[in-house]
């Protein structure tokens, strides 16, 4: 199981992503002791249902969320599942660029003295786009993502380790236990989608199974209860202390924006952006492979071709160009919005 552990990592990071900064405002709307039972209850059902569509696509023959659904509910199911797919990832990569036009232009603008225009950020996010995340996108398989999703791992043990220095005081002194709240029904509902976002992996389950060696039930339960508790600890640790460290203050979805302003927290803001941009891929192999099947339709019965060969792997590449232009308009049109409100609008 050990040689399992580029996959681990993989899923890990397709699973960890802007939604890490919400953690703090989940854990203060929903009280620190019901947050880590939200986390670990959505946790649960990760894993449940992951195994489920593993066992699902095993029995059918079937390896891919399309094809599975036509083998269980025919054309029309097909097309929804299609679309369900197409819509959440696009969602997630919006969320992405969201938050990328959020941290780099502030910090290019504030590095060359220029001002922090919306000309700016879309020079930017383009120059990002086309330069880092389109090559990325275009690898052939996700094991070569492996050695930059170690990368992106490692920041966020190491946000975790920044986040505990700003909440050390009140852990020393105690006064964190008579402010923050432990219990707090009220805001259940409100985090439960962002938790429930911030867990799934559903959609890049198959994408990991084809990358398995020898792909089997017991490889494919090793990397998915791994991954989820890798993220789980990282939630609950970034939740519980970024809550106590800012438990005197009014913060948002945007657990960074509340850190003192200091070269630190720039390096942190730089770093999280280019995490961000390294996880694209791991969003867009499963949905253009969902835009491949929605737009160049086949005899339902096929499994689709490997991305990556013939004429299917360069209309793959044209449909991903676009995708990623797309995601540039709509990051602008969005950018008014929370990150916490726009990723429970993407669960929903």
């Amino acid at each position: 199981m050990a040689g399992n552990a580029r996959q681990v990592i993989n899923m890990a990071n397709s699973i960890v992503g802007v939604s890490i900064l919400s953690m703090p405002f989940c854990f203060k709307e929903s009280g620190l002791l019901l947050g880590v039972i939200l986390v670990l209850v959505t946790g649960f059902i990760t894993k449940k249902t992951c195994m489920f569509l593993i066992r699902s696509a095993i029995m059918a023959r079937r390896r891919s969320y399309e094809f599975l659904a036509f083998h269980v509910f025919g054309v029309s199911g097909k097309l929804f599942v299609e679309m369900c797919m197409i819509l959440f990832l696009f969602g997630i990569c919006i969320s992405f660029y969201v938050v990328m036009g959020d941290l780099a232009p502030a910090m290019v603008a504030r590095f060359m003295s220029i001002e922090n225009s919306s000309s700016l950020r879309y020079t930017l996010l383009i120059g990002i786009a086309v330069l880092v995340i389109l090559p990325l996108c275009l690898l052939r398989n996700l094991d070569h993502l492996a050695s930059m999703s170690a990368f992106s791992i490692m920041f966020y043990f190491f946000l975790i380790v920044v986040i505990f220095w700003h909440a050390f005081p009140k852990l020393w002194d105690g006064t964190w236990i008579h402010t923050a709240e432990l219990w707090r029904p009220a805001g259940a509902l409100q985090v439960l989608p962002i938790l429930s976002l911030a867990l799934a992996c559903q959609s890049n389950v198959f994408e990991i199974y084809d990358s398995v060696p020898d792909p089997d039930v017991p490889k494919m339960r090793f990397v998915v209860n791994h991954a989820v508790n890798l993220c789980s600890a990282l939630y609950i640790s970034v939740g519980f202390l970024g809550y106590v460290a800012f438990v005197d203050k009014d913060f948002g979805g945007n657990i960074i924006m509340s850190f003192p302003d200091s070269g630190l927290t720039e390096g942190i803001k730089m770093f999280f952006a280019v995490s961000l941009a390294i996880s694209f891929p791991l969003m867009i192999f499963p949905c253009r492979t969902s835009i491949h099947s929605l737009i160049y339709r086949r005899a339902v019965a096929v499994q689709p071709v490997i991305c990556g060969e013939g004429e299917e792997a360069e209309e793959k590449n044209v449909v991903l160009q676009d995708m990623v232009t797309l995601f540039v308009d709509f990051s602008n049109e969005w950018r008014c919005y929370g990150i916490g409100v726009f990723l429970g609008y993407c669960t929903g």
